[in-house]
């Protein structure tokens, strides 16, 4: 019998290279068949849809999935069952319970290489054709028999944006200005657009004298009404003051007057037990829209805070008002207690009276009731204060 130190002395060394390639060749086809990672974006496809310039992008996450599903159940060399449940999204740790010992390992094993992979692209949204846009498959596990890749695709196949002039929107746009000349307030309506929710932004609304030319920008809610059309052209509107009333002077405000020192004196009225020195200081007009805030009456509030500011609401009230030739009158008044021995016996007082009518330069204040229409109450600012904030809404009547 030959003897095994004899045959491996008759083999050559060129035999024994041959021998030593063909086992590294079978240990490295082991090695490779037992750590080869799959690359499960081979047949990934990526859908387009939409319009040029704002087109989405989608792809099939539960293909990606269930490719990845199979590449761990088969690395795991878990069964066919097992596989489908995860795949029906049914397996997780709670059905750990109803497997083998070998199997329980092996499911822990693909829930961890599951929960470690992601699928994602570089951008989903506001795409063109052309652009480029990356499908990418990563890992947080080392150990996942999923490849890392990224694989790029080009944008196409989203359709033509129509092109449409901003003068189109600008002409559905109604603009109105109310109050008085220098003190004018913007209204702005439209019958096509509805949402009352758009605002625009007016510089020294509230101010506006006829004549003002203003610029007004168009909000970007309504250039984007509509789906595939691209607004061309200035998105600003430029727009002539007109329409504000003009209120010089009022030539019955001595009769006013007489009103107002008569409800100023019935509220710090002299007595038995009082003295009161009521002194007429100025009287101001304002129109609806600016009569400050604080001049309050029993209902509440007469008018909103926002009006008169920068911001214009699209479709507010303020449009009914245009036509609105009322005018309220603020008369100011220094109030001193002849009784009191403080350093701090002077204040100062209001006397609101609402709903007038201006006409041909007078007010009618002989058919107004001051039970209903008037209200006195203190000032809190201090004299120049509130002198200044008369005059930055009304105009000085005397």
């Amino acid at each position: 019998m030959t003897k095994l130190k004899d045959i491996v002395k008759n083999v050559s060394k060129k035999q024994w290279a041959i021998v030593l390639v063909v086992v590294i060749a079978v240990v490295g086809v082991f090695i490779y068949q037992t750590t080869k990672k799959v690359d499960i974006s081979k047949d990934a496809t990526v859908s387009f849809s939409g319009y040029d310039g704002s087109g989405t992008a989608t792809f099939d996450s539960s293909s990606l999935y269930n490719k990845s599903i199979t590449a761990y159940t088969d690395k795991a060399k878990l069964g066919e069952y097992w596989k489908q449940k995860f795949i029906d999204s049914s397996a997780t740790t709670d059905s750990l319970a109803g497997a083998t010992s070998s199997d329980q390992d092996k499911i822990a094993k693909v829930i961890r290489w599951s929960k470690g992979t992601n699928f994602t692209l570089s951008k989903y949204n506001d795409l063109s054709n052309g652009d480029k846009v990356t499908l990418s498959v990563t890992s947080s596990e080392k150990d996942s028999p999923v490849k890392a890749v990224k694989k790029t695709f080009t944008v196409h196949g989203l359709k033509k944006v129509k092109e449409v002039s901003t003068n189109s929107v600008s002409k559905n746009l109604k603009f109105k200005f109310y109050g008085f000349n220098n003190h004018g307030t913007a209204a702005i309506s439209s019958s096509k657009y509805t949402d009352t929710n758009v605002t625009f932004k007016i510089k020294n609304n509230g101010s506006l004298k006829n004549g003002d030319k203003i610029s007004v920008n168009i909000p970007k809610e309504l250039l984007n009404t509509t789906e595939g059309v691209r607004y061309t052209g200035k998105k600003t509107i430029t727009v002539t003051v007109s329409g504000l009333r003009d209120v010089s002077a009022i030539s019955n405000a001595d009769a006013v007057q007489k009103v107002t020192d008569s409800l100023v004196n019935d509220q710090y009225k002299s007595g038995d037990f009082s003295s009161y020195t009521n002194t007429f200081l100025n009287m101001y007009a304002f129109s609806r829209s600016t009569l400050p805030s604080n001049n309050y009456y029993s209902g509440g509030y007469d008018t909103d805070d926002s009006e008169g500011s920068n911001t214009v609401y699209l479709n507010d009230d303020s449009t009914s008002r245009s036509d609105d030739n009322s005018i309220y009158i603020v008369a100011l008044y220094k109030i001193v207690d002849n009784n009191s021995n403080s350093d701090d016996n002077t204040q100062y007082a209001e006397v609101t009276v609402k709903n007038l009518k201006y006409t041909d330069g007078k007010v009618n204040i002989d058919s107004i009731s001051t039970d209903e229409d008037a209200n006195t109450n203190t000032v809190g600012n201090s004299l120049e204060t509130e002198q200044h904030n008369l005059m930055a809404k009304g105009l000085k009547i005397r």
